[in-house]
């Protein structure tokens, strides 16, 4: 099994598990588009930036107003040599850290490369002559990743804590149906009352409708068939009893050992008869105390038939 049929088999187990999965997907997807969009705009603004900060310097240069007769190369122990920034006057010597600039460059950003590195400059017009402001690209990269990163560690960080934020959430919103899962749980087999609907959520609100009609079709069910066995129970008893009866009055005749030995074997038949219906009004009364059994009786003519059969 592959590994995402072995997940999607995972999340189909469980309702928590599928809506945590879902989640989960969502929310690493959405983070990592996010985290690439802020990523890629991160970048982008870090290179803007650098430009701005390649105008402005050419801009208090030109506003200093003594335009360098060679490159300017800031220089000590805390300047970092990649790191630096290059100014000089278009025409001028390139001096030994100027750059091989073209005289014929126009106005504005270019890429050039000089010696083993390619570089970003500016070139811009002055009252007194154009300047070219240089950077190594390789420098405003590192730069402006570095910038990115910063901007998508966050967001990285975060996803995983709102994987876990989502676990907890699904898991609140699914607390009703386990309390309701207990509460039937806690109930005896003969308690068919209809679930509570108080509380209970909107979305699972049908579903609880539906086991309650259901609850409702079974207990009329159970009725029937309470009253239907405590109805052939008592039609059941007198039968047997009148027969008992008669039984009971052949034993004072003379009868053949054969015919003994049936009327022995009807007797059995009689009392296994009757033991099993007083099991079945015990049934009928155990489950259905609340069940009032009627049955309509002439005292009179049950009279005159029980005195019809014992005489001779």
């Amino acid at each position: 099994m592959n590994p995402l049929a072995a997940l999607r088999h995972w999340g189909a187990q469980s309702l928590l598990r599928r809506l945590w999965l879902w989640m989960t997907v969502s929310v690493v997807v959405v983070g990592l588009g996010t985290a690439a969009l802020s990523y890629f705009f991160g970048y982008q603004e870090a290179n803007e930036l650098q430009d701005a900060q390649l105008r402005q310097i050419a801009s208090l240069v030109h506003r200093w107003g003594h335009l360098p007769d060679s490159a300017l190369n800031p220089a000590g122990a805390d300047v970092d040599k990649d790191a630096r920034i290059v100014v000089q006057r278009l025409g001028a010597p390139e001096g030994a850290h100027g750059l091989q600039l073209s005289k014929d460059l126009s106005d504005g950003m270019h890429v050039v490369q000089s010696g083993d590195h390619a570089w970003r400059v500016f070139v811009q017009q002055g009252d007194k002559g154009r300047i070219a402001v240089a950077q190594r690209t390789d420098v405003r990269t590192d730069a402006a990743i570095d910038s990115a990163q910063r901007t998508l560690f966050p967001l990285l960080a975060l996803i995983p804590l709102l994987a876990l934020l989502s676990a907890w959430v699904v898991q609140r919103a699914l607390r009703p149906l386990r309390q309701m899962a207990q509460g039937v749980d806690a109930r005896s087999e003969a308690d068919l009352q209809p679930l509570p609907q108080t509380d209970v959520p909107q979305e699972i609100l049908p579903f609880v409708h539906s086991i309650n009609r259901l609850l409702q079709r079974l207990n009329a069910s159970m009725e029937q068939q309470r009253r239907f066995v405590a109805d052939a129970a008592h039609e059941l008893r007198t039968p047997i009893a009148v027969l008992s009866m008669q039984v009971d009055n052949l034993k004072p005749l003379q009868l053949e050992p054969q015919a003994r030995q049936r009327i022995g074997a009807l007797q059995d038949g009689l009392r296994r008869a009757r033991t099993v219906v007083e099991q079945l009004l015990s049934l009928a009364r155990s489950q259905g105390e609340q069940t009032t059994l009627r049955q309509t009786l002439d005292p009179s003519g049950v009279m005159r038939e029980v005195i019809t059969d014992l005489l001779p």
